[in-house]
């Protein structure tokens, strides 16, 4: 299931920090907590889940779309209208009590600087699913972070996958495994081929180049950083593999609003006019989500 939500600024002109991922997943899991459908824990349990690292959450969400916006180091700030995408492996039935629940909070608040930022629902949609065969590209609206433990002089570090590493196609096809055992209660034993647009990472210059820093709970004493990228993938595997990528996002902390996937049609466009549509025609120095 994808929402799409259509928000309005209650003041003239919003302004949040631009690391704003967990205020955005705090708020998202707030709301979802007073729905009347008692979700499975992978979804949402309880106001607890904001208070430790969210890693075992399969929804997530886009950046805030705003045409009239403007991103500096410290913030995002803009006004009008805001659009957000929220997606989760909810039975489509459901979409009418999830818009409801919404609703009948009818702000979104995310903190600033002093204090909250609220935003009306304008409007709550269900977006139709992409028909799913065995393979699919995707673009991602979000990097996507995938990493494992390893120990340094005798410390356990995170090491996070960088895009060209051999380990990093397969890490990602292990995650997507798990989501499906996880939502399906059921081993997966099919085939899963994860492979990025090498053209792309190419012409963003290499790693690097596509590489992006999200810092979480930006200022406090908890305070995290997660690496990460940003570049097209096709996924090929069975048609549940695809939508599970597509509704819950690819590698982890998902609900943070990471690995956000959007399906692209096969040659729809020119692969010129596919960058510049989503705005990643030239390096990107914020090391942040991009605004």
């Amino acid at each position: 299931m994808r929402l799409e939500f259509i928000l309005n600024p209650k003041e003239l002109r919003f302004s949040i920090p631009i690391n704003y991922n967990y205020l955005l997943f705090s708020s998202i899991v707030n709301i979802l907590y007073y729905s009347p459908v008692k979700f499975h824990p992978w979804v949402s349990d309880n106001q607890k889940a904001t208070r430790i690292l969210p890693n075992n959450k399969l929804f997530t969400f886009s950046k805030l779309i705003c045409p009239n916006s403007k991103v500096s180091q410290t913030s995002y700030s803009g006004f009008g209208d805001v659009k957000l995408l929220f997606s989760a492996p909810i039975e489509d039935d459901l979409a009418p009590v999830i818009i409801s629940t919404f609703k009948s909070r009818e702000v979104l608040k995310i903190e600033n600087y002093n204090g909250y930022s609220e935003f009306y629902f304008k409007s709550i949609k269900q977006l139709p699913e992409p028909e799913f065969e065995d393979e699919r590209k995707f673009v991602m609206l979000s990097p996507t972070i995938i990493s494992k433990v390893m120990f340094s002089n005798g410390n356990k570090i995170l090491h996070f996958y960088r895009i060209n590493e051999s380990e990093t196609a397969g890490a990602i096809a292990y995650n997507l495994r798990r989501k499906y055992e996880i939502i399906h209660k059921a081993q997966y034993k099919g085939r899963i081929e994860v492979e990025f647009d090498s053209e792309y990472v190419e012409i963003k210059g290499g790693s690097e180049g596509v590489s992006k820093l999200v810092t979480i709970r930006e200022g406090s004493d908890e305070e995290y950083k997660l690496k990460g990228f940003i570049a097209p993938v096709t996924i090929r595997s069975e048609p549940e593999i695809l939508r599970i990528a597509y509704q819950c996002g690819i590698g982890e902390f998902n609900c943070l609003g990471l690995g956000m996937l959007e399906t692209v049609l096969a040659k729809s466009k020119k692969k010129s006019e596919f960058f510049e549509n989503n705005s990643v025609k030239s390096k990107e120095k914020v090391e942040c989500i991009p605004v």
